[in-house]
């Protein structure tokens, strides 16, 4: 499992609030999941991304995001949106 694929595996389970047995089998075995999970908690990974992304600015009033869909092997579009009604710019 690649790691943004991991990644959005962590973030569908903290948007579902599902148990790691109910992971879909597109993001991968859970067990693997869950193992890759505990090791980056243990080694301060999270706290190490998390505090990146609060350090880095957003310019320009502009965000992105990555169309639906979008899974290992294909290449996402960010598309430019504004911040505050996070329609297209």
């Amino acid at each position: 499992m690649n790691s943004r694929l991991f990644v959005e595996a962590v973030l569908w389970l903290a948007r579902t609030g599902a148990p790691w047995r109910d992971l879909p089998a597109l993001f991968g075995n859970w067990n693997n999941a869950f193992i890759r999970f505990s090791r980056w908690s243990k080694s301060g990974v999270w706290d190490r991304l998390f505090a990146t992304m609060v350090r880095i600015p957003i310019q320009s009033g502009q965000v992105f995001r990555f169309e639906a869909g979008q899974h290992s092997g294909m290449k996402p579009d960010a598309v430019p949106i504004n911040h505050r009604t996070l329609s297209p710019l």
